[in-house]
């Protein structure tokens, strides 16, 4: 089934049409709805630089999909991000912008995995009630609605109070995906199953996978007396009177789009027009790990949409950079913006990645509380210098002793271990596990836990006297945050471990959780 919404995806983009430039431009403002100006001004100030550049790229046209006259304005508009730049928080916060200041504004937002989808439509969800709940705070007379799941009732007009007055959004599922896998808090604004077309023409914001989204798209020809979606103004208005005016998006946004292949990147594309669409937006990062494709006859689906698109928009900058182009050809080069602030990790951890790909461009951005050490991992560290001053404690700390030529910790440590990888099970996939590699790095997780290291039968009796909280849930406190000097220590919730094989992953259970750490 979804194969063959790809095919007719693909079929279909031999005709997207280049034109309609006087809906491309936004038609609201700050004053549109009495809080749209409040909601800017919140979005701004959550936003560094290149991500309210995006914002503000898609709310005022620069991200259309044609130009003045009809003119292309080459390939899709890009917000290229690296791991922890904040491309989703972007995506949803120019939803949101364009919620607020464009009245008759319908987004399609699509990611290639439906958990991804469901990420994008719970933050959007949480964005907006925060807005609300923060005006509501402030005793702001009009404060902007939260979204809610769409009802199926006829969508109001664009200039209607109603309208004014809530926000609504439906996350659109493939009827064969399991209900146990959605995500807690996007369930409530799931569509029925058989119910998705009807949800969609009544919803300001629709959420799908990129291969659901062509559900939307079938249910139009269905609707349509199998025509396809209207990609000329002749077909658009030929068909408003038919229903195809509820299909129509403004604003269209694939997320994480460099995990697509092309042909599951142009399904949403499919449900843009020439007269009503006035942003496409690709968000993602090319240089992680892209669509996953096993057949070799089909390896040319591994360059996904957006590398594509990158890879045009940078060498059309390099092209201007080196010659004089007249100004008024400067759009294209507006149409490709990098996010540089990684407010995820330490630079120490994405500066080797910032060298080899990203042209050493990251800038480190996360809060010093959120990067800091635990004091079991570095010791006694210098006020000035940093210096460690903690000694060994096994063979794998004293040869990988974990000081760089900054005298800084660091974040990022080799441990060789002379170990045997032994496989396990029969069959034509059998496990692999290396039973000295889990040894080590148990050993290591346990020097650096320290005092978590409690028995099972202790910790519940502490527990029963109230004087620990149950070490479970990463919100928990633990018994490594009660020490006596008051400083930061490592926790079991802080601690991830990786392994590539079932085997060793079954091992790495037994031997943390023979030590208390399980």
């Amino acid at each position: 089934e979804n194969a063959r919404r790809l095919f007719r995806a693909i079929d279909a983009s031999s005709s997207f049409e280049k034109t309609g430039s006087d809906e491309l431009v936004t038609r609201g403002s700050a004053e549109l709805f009495p809080y749209s100006r409040r909601v800017v001004k919140e979005l701004r100030a959550r936003l560094n630089d290149e991500q309210w550049r995006v914002v503000r790229d898609v709310s005022l046209g620069v991200a259309a999909v044609a130009g003045e006259g009809g003119a292309s304005l080459g390939p899709p508009y890009c917000a290229f991000g690296p791991p922890g730049t904040g491309k989703t928080v972007t995506v949803v916060a120019a939803i949101v912008a364009v919620l607020a200041t464009q009245a008759d504004a319908r987004v399609l937002v699509c990611a290639p995995a439906p958990f991804a989808a469901d990420v994008v439509c719970s933050r959007l969800a949480d964005l907006t009630k925060e807005l609300r709940a923060a005006a509501v705070a402030d005793g702001d007379d009009a404060p902007p609605p939260a979204l809610e799941p769409v009802s199926l009732t006829s969508l109001p007009s664009p200039n209607s109070n109603e309208l004014q007055a809530s926000w609504t959004m439906v996350r659109v599922n493939d009827p064969r995906r399991d209900p146990a896998s959605v995500k807690s808090d996007v369930v409530r604004f799931c569509a029925a199953s058989g119910s998705e077309s009807a949800a969609a023409r009544n919803a300001r914001v629709v959420v799908a996978s990129c291969a659901s989204a062509g559900l939307l798209a079938e249910a139009f020809a269905t609707a349509n007396g199998g025509r396809e979606f209207p990609q000329t103004k002749s077909d658009f208005n030929a068909n408003e009177q038919k229903g195809a005016s509820s299909f129509a998006f403004t604003h269209v946004l694939v997320d994480e789009a460099g995990q697509a292949t092309v042909p599951e990147t142009l399904v949403p594309l499919r449900m843009t027009s020439g007269k009503t669409t006035r942003a496409v937006v690709l968000a993602g990062d090319p240089k992680q790990l892209g669509p996953v494709v096993h057949a070799a006859s089909a390896s040319a689906l591994r360059d996904s949409l957006l590398a594509s698109a990158v890879r045009a928009h940078e060498a059309e900058e390099k092209k201007r950079a080196s010659s004089s182009s007249s100004a008024g050809d400067a759009t294209r080069s507006l149409r490709l913006v990098k996010l540089v602030r990684n407010y995820r990790s330490h630079e120490d951890i994405f500066g080797l990645s910032s060298r080899l790909f990203y042209e050493n461009a990251l800038v480190a951005a996360a809060p010093e509380d959120n990067v800091s050490l635990p004091k079991s991992l570095v010791g006694d560290v210098g006020a000035e210098n940093g210096t460690r001053e903690k000694k060994a404690t096994n063979e794998a700390e004293a040869e990988n002793e974990d000081e760089n030529e900054n005298g800084r910790p660091a974040r990022v440590l080799f441990v060789g271990v002379r170990g045997v990888q032994t496989r396990e099970g029969t069959g034509e996939a059998p496990s692999f596990f290396n039973a000295m590699e889990a040894r080590t790095l148990v050993d290591l997780l346990s020097t650096w836990l320290g005092d978590e290291q409690i028995s099972e039968k202790d910790r519940n009796e502490n527990e029963e006297k109230g004087d620990a909280p149950a070490a479970t849930g990463d919100s928990q406190a633990t018994y490594a945050d009660a020490s006596a000097d008051g400083t930061l220590r490592l926790r079991t919730c802080d601690v991830g471990v990786i392994a590539p094989y079932r085997a060793q992953v079954v091992r790495l259970r037994m031997l943390l959780r023979a030590r208390g750490l399980g």
